[in-house]
């Protein structure tokens, strides 16, 4: 440069010689040309036009590496080196991220795969001394040719078996696989599962029981957890947009290959590639009556594509700077684009002529929508804020302020009186639209939240974000602080778009790992029975298995038909939380307690209140019929239990030896002790004969919560606020096991019709089985979204019933028949089978 005149040499520094030359080589033009050098230029400009917070614009991998070596030989500006640092920083957080999930996986698989080097160690020592002894016998000779023949033949079963307990090891570390891959994405754990099914199908001998059992609970706690019934693959980079059309059948997806892909949505097969886009393609949107599809790019443009040709219509030169959204109003005869500059275009779909321009932003429009009439389109932006405005007349309706960083989308409902909108700091905000005021604040999630979008019911919230997480909200149970989102994992990046089918029964998703995953929202397995509106807090089974009664907390009975779960029968009259429900052996009465201090008995078939029982002075907790229904028991916060004649509803007896609230009562099969739960940690033992206290200890640090006997009456179980559960014995009140596993109070206890097997629920949000001979833990079953209220094994044993702050029934399938959930898992799998031949093969065995 001092040689070209530009600049001279003056006290050590360099200075422009000429100030026209100062003018036109100026701090800008170095800018540009040193833009022209800079490896990671697109990158960089994006995320400076981003205001420095599009995270996705951070090199990552090899080519930060690239960059920073660059880098050292370079002399650079502030921003160069805060990118680059912003890049490090960022990458390190996914690493760590990444380890967290990790860390419980490896713990799993370590002891897995100590197991099989225990089981490889054990069969390589038989093996040894199997042939050690054959040396031997071969050097006998003759004489004893018989004998070693016989021995050999001993020894060749020996290896045998040993090569069969080398090969139950294999299926169990599969078995553990699969449990391991439940932690971040059970689709997996499904895969592992069904596996591990096939190599015990394929033993040459039956496997033993136990490893028959595991292999059944893991494929059955697959069956149980799993959402995600099939994936697309076949872009190259993260996935920007997905959307289905107006009628369900295809989907199309976005990438930052820079390609828009039209698939198949069941199963999920690719129709075409569209290509012609020079940046990465940002937004999809199909038309209303599903024949075009408009497409944003970075390369600032919108393209129009015949979906049933897969042909280019037509190019829109949008914006000077990238698209972010693109949307088409519910009529189609417009459709809107927005920049990172703050413009937002509407456009005559016709023959895509511009019709209006609105700057509605200072800084980034990153999400619009339109309302349902097609009257207001609204926008999120970088400056924190969320409008509305009138496409008639292009006016400000209004301005939403209550977020406190980056708005990253916006959504209606489907009746368009609320609006979604989301933030960088993880919120969801919903909004009355009619006056703006701010109805509810989501802390949805721990980062970024990219989208927020109602179901086509509009009963569910479906939110997405870095953290690799789905969420779907029960909008209608929003305020229940007691009911969890549910939660859907699988994907390894941050999920950056979701889209609901029109019937709302299956979610698409896509994200930054370069997948498009389909997720089944109609849960299979358990049946749940979904009819009630408020938590249920009871659920009994009739005698003949045949029907369910669960008592809820908006005052009711109701009686349900258990095979299809459909409502039978509901019963009103209380004025309380229904807290207690129980039917009389022969099954004609049923009998329910409440927090309203009566208890109400009802008959069965015709839902007819016969007697409301007056007499206790607080809650109602726990109403049971004694074994020959002739006698009626209730407890109750007031620290009493009652006894009650069920021909004349006559009170026979109160016994106040209680101290504190009594929470749970059990009569003894034979119908003369009654065992009972107290809030002081005591349980009690009332002989009914003499109607006299025979026993009293301290059983629980907190809260008994629950207390039942035994069906044989030699042990009875309790379940207390310190999360445990234990087995007592029943004629000396000696401690027999102590049941941990649970994580919060327990709430209800159940013993099978057999007595081998006890279930236990708790607010944890799960139910745990145990094994009565030993105390050990058969099964943990997952899937209320919520505290599990009660819980009741079916007369036949074959099914347990679970009820929850959720506002379900689940009916659990207890029958451990292997080959009951390959068929469950091979259904499941139908789609990503036929979506993925190469993986069908491999499972060929057993998915026919």
């Amino acid at each position: 440069m001092r040689l070209s005149g530009l600049v001279v040499l003056h006290q050590g520094k360099l200075k422009v010689y000429n100030l026209i030359y100062a003018a036109i080589f100026n701090l800008e033009w170095v800018d540009k040309q040193l833009g022209k050098l800079r490896p990671y230029a697109e990158n960089f400009n994006a995320w400076n036009a981003a205001n420095f917070e599009d995270n996705s614009r951070l090199l990552r991998g090899n080519a930060l590496q690239e960059a920073l070596d660059w880098a050292k030989n370079q002399s650079l500006s502030p921003l160069d080196y805060r990118f680059l640092a912003a890049a490090q920083n960022w990458e390190k957080r996914e690493v760590q991220q990444a380890l967290v999930v990790k860390e419980e996986e490896g713990q799993i698989l370590a002891d897995a795969n100590e197991i099989l080097v225990l089981a490889q160690q054990k069969a390589k020592l038989k093996l040894t001394q199997a042939q050690r002894r054959a040396t031997r016998i071969v050097a006998i000779g003759s004489i004893v040719l018989a004998i070693s023949i016989i021995t050999a033949i001993s020894i060749q079963l020996q290896v045998k078996q040993a090569q069969q307990q080398l090969a139950e090891q294999q299926v169990i570390l599969q078995t553990s696989f699969s449990k391991a891959a439940l932690v971040s994405d059970s689709f997996e754990a499904l895969l592992k599962a069904l596996q591990a099914a096939q190599q015990i199908k394929g033993l040459e001998k039956s496997a033993s029981n136990e490893t028959q059992i595991q292999v059944t609970r893991g494929l059955q706690q697959a069956i149980y957890h799993v959402r995600e019934r099939d994936r697309a693959i076949g872009h190259r980079g993260a996935i920007r947009s997905v959307t289905f059309s107006p009628d369900g059948k295809i989907f199309a997806s976005a990438s930052e290959d820079r390609t828009v892909k039209l698939w198949n949505a069941r199963p999920a097969t690719l129709i075409s590639t569209l290509t012609g886009h020079t940046g990465r393609v940002t937004s999809v949107s199909f038309h209303p009556q599903g024949k075009i599809l408009a497409s944003g790019s970075e390369d600032g443009t919108v393209k129009l594509w015949d979906v049933t040709r897969s042909t280019l219509i037509k190019t829109i030169k949008a914006h000077h700077s990238w698209v972010r959204s693109v949307s088409f109003s519910p009529d189609g005869q417009i459709f809107a684009s927005c920049s990172s500059a703050g413009f937002i275009n509407l456009w005559k779909t016709a023959d895509a002529t511009l019709l209006k321009t609105l700057k509605a932003h200072t800084q980034s429009v990153t999400h619009i929508s339109f309302s349902p009439d097609g009257k207001t389109l609204v926008f999120a932006s970088f400056d924190t804020t969320v409008k509305l405005w009138n496409i008639g007349d292009g006016t400000l309706i209004n301005t939403l302020e209550d977020h406190k960083s980056n708005t990253r989308s916006v959504s209606f409902s489907p009746d368009g009186k609320t609006l979604a909108s989301t933030d960088q700091d993880g919120i969801v905000k919903l909004w009355n639209v009619v006056d703006g005021t701010l109805l509810q604040n989501l802390p949805t999630h721990r980062r970024a939240v990219w989208s927020a979008i109602f179901s086509p019911d509009g009963n569910t919230l479906a939110t997405i974000s870095s953290d690799s997480t789905v969420k779907l909200w029960n909008l209608e149970d929003i305020n229940d602080n007691t009911t969890e989102p549910q939660l859907l994992k699988g994907h390894r990046g941050r999920i950056l778009s979701i889209g609901f089918s029109p019937d709302g029964k299956t979610l698409v998703s896509g994200s930054f790992d370069s997948a498009i995953k389909l997720w089944n929202l109609e849960v299979r397995e358990p049946q749940t029975i979904k009819g009630n509106s408020t938590n249920v807090r009871a659920v009994s089974f009739s005698p003949d298995g045949k029907m369910l009664a669960s008592g809820s907390d908006d005052f009711k009975i109701k009686l349900w038909n258990k095979k299809n779960g459909t409502l039978l029968q509901t019963l009103s009259g209380h004025q309380g939380l229904v807290l207690s429900v129980s039917f009389s052996p022969d099954g004609n009465i049923l009998a329910s307690g409440s927090v309203d201090k009566t208890i109400k008995l009802w008959n069965v078939q015709d839902g007819r209140l016969l007697k409301t029982l007056n007499g206790h002075r607080a809650w109602v907790r726990s109403v049971r019929f004694s074994p020959d229904g002739k006698t009626l028991v209730s407890g109750s916060s007031d620290s009493t239990v009652k006894l009650w004649n069920v021909a004349d509803m006559r009170l026979l007896q109160t016994f106040k030896e209680p101290r504190s609230i009594v929470t749970d009562l059990s009569f003894s099969p034979d119908g003369k002790a009654l065992v009972v739960a107290c809030s002081d940690g005591d349980i009690q033992l009332l002989n009914l004969k003499t109607r006299s206290l025979s026993q009293s200890f301290p059983a629980h640090s907190g809260w008994v919560a629950t207390i039942s006997f035994s069906p044989n009456g030699k042990v009875f179980a309790s379940g207390g606020s310190d999360s445990i559960v234990k087995l007592w014995n029943a004629e000396n009140g000696r401690l027999l096991f102590t049941l941990e596993g649970h994580l919060s109070d327990i709430t209800n206890i159940s013993f099978s019709p057999d007595g081998k097997t006890l279930a236990s629920s708790s607010d944890d949000g799960t139910v745990r089985i145990w094994n009565v001979e030993n105390g050990l833990e058969i099964s943990t079953l997952e899937g209320h979204l919520g505290s599990v209220t009660s819980v009741m094994f079916s007369p036949d044993g074959k099914t347990l019933a679970s009820s929850g702050l959720d506002n379900t029934i689940k009916l659990w399938n207890l029958e451990f028949d292997l080959d009951h959930f390959i068929r469950q898992g091979c259904l499941w799998l139908e789609d990503y089978f036929a979506s993925h031949p190469e993986e069908a093969r491999k499972f060929s065995k057993i998915c026919k």
